[in-house]
Order: structure tokens, then C-alpha cells, then sequence
């Protein structure tokens, strides 16, 4: 019966886009078991146990829609238009139905509509009356953007409203990128920058630095990790891959010497002078890897101190210049600014960053419990405010900076984030439970992904008319030039595998593509901000091509991309619309791969299941570094062994072979430029593996006078050359 088309439960795991089968990276078709389909259908809320539950779920799921008068958002292409509209109404409703069309700018239009005229769609029978859905094409034009529209008739109480979105046909791409200007610029991991300056961990003034340093070399971008805030009460859950929150940003990488309100708080300073700080703070800076813990108490000891002066002196019934934008922050930030600063200060009473854990009263955002506890405990919940506004004050003077260039900052969107963080506990209307986001099994994991991370759900991004989307796009667009977004193929669909199972065990969802994807773009014109798609993994047929359409840059790395011999990609055959690397924050940097320290780490921990396996792998790599080597022109065969090859010519060689790519971007990794040993992050690893705290081995004033760094910009610049 599972594999009869006409099943109801496999109907009903249709209807809520869980895919029954897909193809894997090895083109072989997998079907899911009806233990994931029920899990999955559990999660969204769809719980069914037979097919006659299915059947009837079915039913009420079809009769709700048939309920609405109209669909809550329509997205529409500005070049298909007017947008068409199904109305649901009485075949015996007398009166005209009214409509009124507000647009984002103020313009207002209405009208009435006679039903009869209205071309039919489709007929149902519910409740004992006949209704109809048909089509109401709006008469007018309208620009990008988003607009309001309601219908209703002369008898109803509450109209029906929906969101109208016009959105572009594709991303935002500067004129000079349009023409087939390519630019070369950094990337970094921002914690793991070194600075005679920062406090253990890369810092937003670090990132200043390295815009100003970057732009001196000739770099058209600088590149950085993720700046989502992490962990409330565990600062040591260091991946800016698995956040609490994609709104806010880390508050680690508040620079806090550069913080103006030092200067008026002598407290902070003696503070910052005493010995056991002093001592504390030196060693920070000379550790070989961040300690978040360290850090997070270091300054999060001194912020308080510049918060507790900050608000004697600008907001107590005193009138500044900088009170008053620190009030027009909150302002403009508000319901998102309110529930984070009480989620904090929650999370600090609780002992607990996982809402899921705290008492039941605390766990509803707009419970009463909470918005009591958010007016007594008022300078808590303002305290994480305030470091937020200064966390976007000093990225604002980095993406300053980095106007130097051409592109300016080039951040990093994560695809989902942790489900007992904050995002989860502000948006639990669209983030789910019992099911995480991961990959199915492909050639660098055959067990599957499962990263740990909570979906959205789709409905109730629909329901939302995408309003959370748009002001997660928004936040991340800030002071940007360039968003990458991680796993751009969540768009489309994303592989959910239920709480408890093992990671091979999960089904795609889809998502609302064409929706998502529109929007993207429009946000993407709006905020002037190039977007580039992670694309990497199992990807659906035809998905990158729909990506190039809409202008989204593909990510294409040197370690994955061969022609059908095997052979690395010429230069040429690179498309133009993408952004290319050697690796990526996953994979081993050149002189790791070069010697296959990556490997021997592997081995070391345990992610080999036979030292046969891991003895598989060196000879793999050996056969990689000659196909590699030949393409690059570094040596003879007989000469290529890790020793044979210096660090240097390696990054050398393989940046100038793709800097004659056509791709539009070319993104060196500092970890390559340093020849970093330590991975960033070793995939599928925990507590075995010190992940996402490896600092580089040289500081940004190290960086900025580097021989080595001024060879290889000169040599970049040769082939991509700056504007001038």
C-alpha cells in the first residue's frame, strides 16, 4: 500500500511537501520509510496514524483553504503583471465584493468587483453552500515592493487581507560586474583574527583593520564568517554555523577599546588596570586558540561597567547626541531589540540558553510572566541592547572602511539556527521541534549530517506573509556589500531527519522556491547587495541554472571542480557568475590538503573506521596532489611529494590558475595565505575536535607589511586589476 500513489498518508506527506523518494549524489533513488514519513508529518503538525486519519486530515487541510477568501501573500514578477488573484466567494453571494489596494508607498486604490465576471477556477461544496474560486486580476501596475490588499463585502466584520509582493526578476549586480569586471578579495574566520589589539578573539575593530589592509593590497571584498550571536549561558558552543540567533550578532566581537563610552567611564578603566585583569587579558592574547569562556568574561565584566556610565550619563533624564541614537536604534529594532534583551536576561536567571528548559511560564514571549519580568528587570534586558548597538555601530565602521573596495563586506547567512536558542524562542510560530536540519550521506560524510539545527516551517512562513524572511535577509544585508547564503538550496528544499534518528534516515522538505527566491532579489536590489549561493552537496536538477537566472553567484572550489576525465577544471570552463576558492571553512586549507595533515587528524580522532580506510585515503590524496600539481605547473611527477613544494609557490600557483577564471570572484583564504595546519572545522566532530577556535599564526600588523602577501595581491591585481 506505501508504494500505491493514492495512499492517503502519501498523499498527505505530498500536501505538506515531504518528498517520498530523492536522488542521491550517487544518482541512485532513495525511498523514505514510513517511520520518517510519520515522524516528519508529526512535526508539522499533520499527525496521522492510518490512512483513514490521513484521509480525513486531508479533508479538513483542503476545507480550511476553501475557508479563506483569499491566500494571506501572493509574490508576483514585476514583469507578470497584473498580478491574479483566486477569490473564494458564494455562487449565491449577492453583493459585490469590495477591494482596496494599499501600496508599500501610500498610494491607495479601490473598486468593486462582480464575481460573475470573474473568470472560474474551480468549484467545491462545504458547509452546505457552493463556492467558487476565481481568478480577480488586479487592474493596475504595481512597483517592487510589498503592498496590502483587502477584500471583503458590505455584511462582513473582518475583510480578508493578503500580502501583494512584486518582486524583481533577479539579484542586484554592480554596473562595473554586469560588464565582466572580475575582483579578488579575503576571507576570514573573524574570531580567528590575531591582533596586538583584540582581547583573544577577532573583533569588529579587527575587522576594520583588515578592510583597511585589504583595500591598501588591492582586494575588491573582504570576506567574513558568520556574525550571529552564539549561546547565551555556553560560550564555549562556539559554531557560527549552529547560532542562537541569525538576527543579532555576536557580542564577543564588540572591539571593547573602541567603544567611545570608555573614555567617560574611569571605573572601566581601573577595572581594565588591575592586575589579575591585566594578567587575565595577556594571556587571551597569546593563546593559540580562543577561549570563549576567557573572553566572554573579560568583557562582558567591562561592557557592564560602560553600560551602567552610558546610561548615568546619556539616558537618565538627560538629553545627549548619543543617547538619543542609542533610543533610535531601539526604536527602529524594536520587538526584536525587546525580546532578545528579556531573552538574555532570562536565560540568565534560568542558568540556561535553552528556553525549552525553562520554567513553563517564561517560555511564551508575550505571556504575562514575561512582560512582568521585563519591566522590573528593565537595565538587565537594556544592557543586551545596548551591546548590540554597539556591536552594529562598529560594523557599520567596518563596512566603512571596507568602502574602500569595490564590494565592501562580504558576510555569511547560516542556514537555520539552534532550536532552543533565541530566534527559537522569538519565532516559535515558524521554528519547529523534533526534526533538524542536516545533509544526506555524499563523499565527505557516508553517514549523513545531521547538524543539529531547527527548520522553519514552510505553512507558517506563508501564514507569516514571509515577514521574518525578509527582516532575516535585511539584518544580514546590513553594512554589506556581498551575502553568502549557507546551503542556498534550502530556498527549494531541506533535509529534515527526526529527532533521534540516525543522520541517513531523514526525507526533503520543499519549501515555497519560487517565493523565497523573488524575495531574495528584491531584498538583494533594495539593499545593493550581491548574493552568492553555497551550492555545493546534493543539488536538484535543474537548480543552479534557476540560480544563474536570477543572478545568485554559484560557489565553485578548486578541490571539487573536474571536467568528465577527472582532470581539474580548465580556467576557462569556470562560469562567470560565481565566486571562487580553493575550500571552504569545511575543508582542509592548501598546505593541510598538500600534506595530508587532514587525513592523519582524521585517523587521529576516530572518523576512520579501519586504518586500511585511512592508509585508502593517503593514497587518494597522493593521486590528487599529482593531478593537482600538473594542472597547477608546480613539478614533474616523480617530483611531487608534500616536501617537494614549498607553502608559499603552492597559494601561489593556485590562486593565479583561478584568477584566470572568468568567475566574477575570487575569494583567497587567510588560512591558505598563513598555511594554517589546524582545520577550521572538522564536519561531524563535537568535543574529539577543538573546532572553530584555531587563531592564525600571524597578527593583522604581521599581515599588513607580509612580503608574502604583497607578492600575492601584486600578482592577483595583475590579473584582476583593482579599479583605479
Amino acid at each position: 500500500m506505501n508504494g500505491d500513489p493514492l495512499d492517503p498518508l502519501d498523499a498527505l506527506a505530498a500536501r505538506a511537501g515531504i518528498e517520498l523518494t530523492y536522488v542521491d549524489y550517487w544518482g541512485v533513488a532513495r525511498r523514505i520509510s514510513p517511520a520518517v514519513r510519520a515522524a516528519l508529518l508529526s512535526a508539522l503538525g499533520y499527525h496521522a496514524n492510518d490512512a483513514l486519519e490521513a484521509a480525513a486530515r486531508l479533508e479538513h487541510l483542503e476545507a480550511r483553504a476553501w475557508r479563506r477568501r483569499v491566500e494571506p501573500v501572493t509574490v508576483v514578477g514585476v514583469h507578470r503583471q497584473p498580478a491574479t488573484i483566486a477569490i473564494v466567494r458564494e455562487r449565491d453571494e449577492s453583493a459585490r465584493l469590495a477591494w482596496n489596494l494599499v501600496e508599500e508607498g501610500g498610494a491607495e486604490h479601490e473598486g468593486e468587483l462582480d464575481g460573475e465576471r470573474l473568470a472560474l477556477l474551480s468549484t467545491r461544496t462545504l458547509d452546505g453552500r457552493v463556492l467558487e474560486r476565481r481568478a480577480f486580476a488586479l487592474p493596475r501596475t504595481l512597483p517592487l515592493g510589498y503592498h496590502r490588499l483587502r477584500v471583503h463585502d458590505r455584511s462582513e466584520v473582518e475583510a480578508a487581507r493578503a500580502a501583494i509582493i512584486v518582486v524583481p526578476p533577479a539579484c542586484y549586480l554592480p554596473p562595473a560586474l554586469e560588464a565582466g569586471r572580475r575582483l579578488w578579495g579575503l576571507s576570514a574566520q573573524l574570531y580567528g583574527l590575531r591582533s596586538e589589539a583584540n582581547w583573544g578573539i577577532g573583533d569588529l575593530g579587527d575587522l576594520r583593520r583588515l578592510a583597511e589592509i585589504a583595500a591598501d593590497a588591492g582586494a575588491g571584498v573582504i570576506g567574513i564568517s558568520p556574525l550571529h550571536a552564539l549561546d547565551a549561558c555556553r560560550p564555549e558552543a562556539a559554531s557560527p554555523y549552529s547560532p542562537s540567533s541569525r538576527l543579532m550578532l555576536n557580542a564577543l566581537f564588540v572591539d571593547v577599546e573602541g567603544v567611545p563610552d570608555l573614555a567617560e567611564s574611569a571605573e572601566a578603566r581601573r577595572f581594565m588596570e588591575a592586575p589579575d585583569f591585566a594578567r587575565a587579558l595577556a594571556a587571551q592574547r597569546a593563546a593559540e586558540r580562543v577561549d570563549y569562556g576567557a573572553v566572554a568574561q573579560s568583557k562582558h565584566a567591562v561592557l557592564r561597567l560602560l553600560y551602567a556610565s552610558f546610561r548615568r550619563r546619556h539616558l537618565d533624564g538627560r538629553a545627549s547626541a548619543r543617547g538619543a541614537a542609542f533610543r533610535r536604534f531601539v526604536r527602529e529594532h524594536e520587538q526584536t531589540l525587546e525580546r532578545w534583551g528579556t531573552y538574555h536576561a532570562l536565560a540568565e536567571d534560568v542558568g540556561s540558553g535553552d528556553w525549552r528548559t525553562w520554567p513553563a511560564a517564561y517560555r511564551d514571549p508575550a505571556a504575562a510572566p514575561v512582560v512582568l519580568f521585563a519591566k522590573t528587570h528593565r537595565e538587565r534586558v537594556e544592557y543586551h541592547q545596548y551591546v548590540q548597538w554597539l556591536a552594529d555601530e562598529q560594523l557599520a565602521a567596518a563596512g566603512g572602511a571596507a568602502q574602500r573596495t569595490a564590494l565592501g563586506l562580504y558576510r555569511d547567512l547560516a542556514v537555520a539556527a539552534d532550536a532552543g536558542g533565541a530566534d527559537g524562542w522569538m519565532h516559535q510560530r515558524l521554528q519547529l521541534s523534533g526534526v533538524h536540519v542536516g545533509a544526506p550521506p555524499d563523499p565527505l560524510n557516508h553517514r549523513g549530517q545531521d547538524w543539529g539545527l531547527a527548520p522553519w516551517d514552510p505553512d507558517a512562513m506563508r501564514e507569516d506573509e514571509y515577514a521574518s524572511f525578509v527582516a532575516l535577509l535585511r539584518a544580514n544585508m546590513r553594512h554589506t556589500g556581498v551575502i553568502r547564503l549557507d546551503h542556498v538550496m534550502a530556498l527549494a528544499r531541506l533535509y529534515w531527519i527526526p529527532e533521534g534518528a540516525a543522520a541517513d534516515e531523514g526525507a526533503y522538505v520543499r519549501y515555497p522556491f519560487e517565493d523565497l527566491l523573488g524575495l531574495v532579489a528584491l531584498e538583494s536590489v533594495r539593499n545593493r547587495c550581491i548574493v552568492v549561493g553555497e551550492d555545493l552537496g546534493t543539488i536538484p536538477s535543474g537548480m543552479r541554472e534557476r540560480l544563474a537566472e536570477a543572478r545568485l553567484l554559484s560557489c565553485r572550489l578548486l578541490y571539487f571542480e573536474h571536467d568528465a576525465a577527472g582532470q581539474p577544471r580548465a580556467p576557462e570552463a569556470y562560469p562567470q557568475l560565481a565566486l571562487v576558492s580553493t575550500g571552504t571553512h569545511d575543508l582542509p586549507s592548501l598546505a593541510a590538503f598538500w600534506r595530508g595533515s587532514d587525513i592523519d587528524l582524521r585517523e587521529r580522532i576516530g572518523l576512520y573506521r579501519s586504518p586500511e580506510e585511512a592508509e585508502a585515503a593517503r593514497r587518494a590524496r597522493a593521486r590528487e596532489r599529482l593531478v593537482l600539481a600538473a594542472a597547477l605547473g608546480v613539478r614533474a611527477p616523480e617530483e611531487v611529494t608534500p616536501a617537494a613544494v614549498d607553502d608559499e609557490e603552492l597559494v601561489c600557483r593556485a590562486y593565479a590558475y583561478l584568477a584566470r577564471t572568468p568567475a566574477l570572484i575570487l575569494a583567497v583564504q587567510l588560512e591558505d595565505v598563513c598555511a594554517q595546519l589546524v582545520p577550521v572545522n572538522v564536519p561531524g566532530t563535537g568535543l574529539e575536535q577543538p573546532n572553530w577556535r584555531e587563531r592564525l599564526p600571524l597578527t593583522l600588523e604581521e599581515l599588513a607589511v607580509s612580503p608574502r602577501v604583497r607578492f600575492l595581491a601584486d600578482l592577483l591585481s595583475r590579473e584582476r586589476p583593482p579599479a583605479g
